[in-house]
């Protein structure tokens, strides 16, 4: 057995005494050394709860001694040794960690691992590896140079000649110069003058072009006809079937031909109505002959007895509800949708004039939130009313008081422009009105309430007043001694334009 090998003792010392009983173990053979088996050279046994003994054997990488292979120093290393992770001591600040020369001592590195090392045996220096102050002042003299002609490159761009880099290009000596070949063609300064002289004229003439658009005689470019001179006059050829001069109806041509093509087929007889002219009824139209007081006649176009479809009064009148009227020779009369025209005849000429018709717009009801519950001696507006130009709004009321509501509600028109404010404060938008504050609207009239009694009753502005402003709201004042009913439904406020 070596000194190295490990001898494992018991604690226990048997009493049994070494006569070689071959039931009992005597102390010799109790405390004989024990012998280890299982595991490989290298390994270290290790506690291990999960092992059937308790402890097992763990590879640490090595042979003898338990912490990795050992070699001897100076001999070669093997390709791929193996051993453990070395380890520091993290140190920030280095301070002494032994006592005395010789002793162990852990190799200290900083935070992130990079280990302490001090270079102990001076580092050789020549004057080859050195630099000198001369060779330094040399290089800067160098250095100053490039500078010198670094600061004349110019910035980039255009500049002038004194700021740009001059350029030395190369010099030739040559014995005899031999003159360019001869150049035709070229500008020269008599030509140049005059070509001046031509570019002169023309803007002149130019500015004599008038801008565009119609103008007066004087600020118009005058334009000259051809003249020519004739010798002799050539009379045109004989025109048959035009007015002489001279000579009574019997000579004039009064054919209706093209009359008839574009008025159609006759409808009725003529009418003669004295010695002055005829009219004639057409499908589409009456046509006159007016006499000429010498005795000649001409035969006057087709006269329109109704307005063409794209006349602008077509849009306002609506369409025709019923055949032409026709009164007698001076005039017609048209029905339409909204009124009726009457076109007079004097002397060839239309005078056209309009019946009234009015038309009724479409009914909108009113918003009575707050007038629902009205209190006796308060006061209410609706919304802003635009009349678009109507000539005439008309009020359609129904509410419903409460017992002691006998008396009147009484309405009133504010009145604002397009924009701007109504009178007496009212604001376009319904809800509450101070009664107090109605000094200035219209009075347009009042309805009678009969306590639980459904009333009703219709306004119109122009029986109290002329034409209607541009926006208008309602203002009533609750005055009929009650309470107005709060039920929904049971007021109901509308209103119509008519124009």
């Amino acid at each position: 057995m070596s000194a190295d090998d490990v001898v494992v003792t018991p604690a226990f010392v048997s009493t049994v005494p070494d006569t070689g009983s071959p039931t009992k173990v005597g102390p010799n053979a109790w405390n004989a050394a024990r012998k280890f088996d299982g595991g490989t050279d290298g390994d270290a046994i290790v506690r291990d709860s999960t092992a059937t003994n308790g402890a097992r054997w763990a590879a640490l990488g090595g042979g003898g001694g338990g912490g990795g292979t050992e070699y001897t120093e100076d001999t070669p290393a093997v390709a791929n040794p193996v051993g453990p992770i070395g380890n520091a001591r993290r140190r920030d600040a280095l301070v002494s960690e032994v006592s005395d020369d010789g002793d162990v001592i852990t190799v200290n590195a900083t935070a992130k691992g990079e280990v302490y090392v001090k270079h102990v045996d001076a580092l050789p220096i020549t004057s080859a590896t050195l630099a000198t102050a001369a060779a330094q002042a040399t290089l800067q003299t160098a250095i100053d140079a490039i500078k010198v002609d670094v600061d004349k490159i110019p910035s980039q761009g255009q500049a002038l000649a004194a700021a740009s880099t001059p350029v030395v290009l190369t010099a030739i000596q040559a014995a005899a110069l031999t003159p360019p070949a001869a150049i035709t063609g070229f500008a020269t300064s008599a030509k140049q003058d005059t070509a001046q002289t031509a570019l002169d004229a023309i803007k002149t003439d130019v500015d004599k072009i008038p801008s565009q658009g119609q103008a007066l005689a004087a600020a118009s470019t005058p334009v000259v006809l051809t003249a020519i001179q004739v010798t002799a006059l050539t009379p045109p050829a004989a025109i048959t079937g035009f007015a002489l001069e001279a000579g009574h109806a019997a000579t004039i041509d009064t054919s209706t031909a093209a009359t008839a093509a574009a008025a159609g087929v006759t409808t009725g007889a003529k009418v003669v109505t004295d010695a002055t002219g005829t009219i004639q009824q057409y499908l589409r139209g009456l046509v006159t002959f007016f006499a000429n007081a010498l005795g000649a006649g001409t035969a006057a176009a087709a006269i329109r007895h109704t307005l063409a479809s794209d006349d602008p009064a077509v849009a306002t009148l609506g369409a025709t509800t019923g055949a032409k009227v026709i009164t007698d020779a001076t005039g017609t009369i048209q029905q339409y949708l909204r009124g009726l025209i009457y076109q007079s005849i004097t002397a060839g000429a239309f005078l056209v004039t309009m019946a009234r018709k009015f038309f009724y717009g479409a009914v909108v009801t009113l918003t009575t939130t707050n007038f629902a519950g009205l209190t006796n001696t308060s006061g209410w507006q609706s919304a802003a009313i635009a009349t678009g130009g109507a000539a005439e709004i008309q009020f359609l009321f129904e509410t419903l008081g409460a017992a002691g509501s006998t008396l009147l509600v009484d309405f009133y028109l504010a009145e604002a422009f397009t924009s701007g404010s109504f009178t007496d404060g009212a604001t376009g938008t319904e809800g509450t009105f101070t009664a107090a504050n109605r000094k200035n609207s219209r009075y347009i009239g009042s309805l009678q309430c009969n306590t639980t009694t459904t009333v009703r009753g219709m306004i119109k502005y122009t029986d109290v007043s002329g034409s209607l402003a541009e926006r208008v709201a309602l203002l009533a004042i609750n005055n009929s001694g009650g309470t107005i009913s709060a039920t929904g439904g049971n007021t109901v406020f509308g209103y119509e334009l008519i124009n």
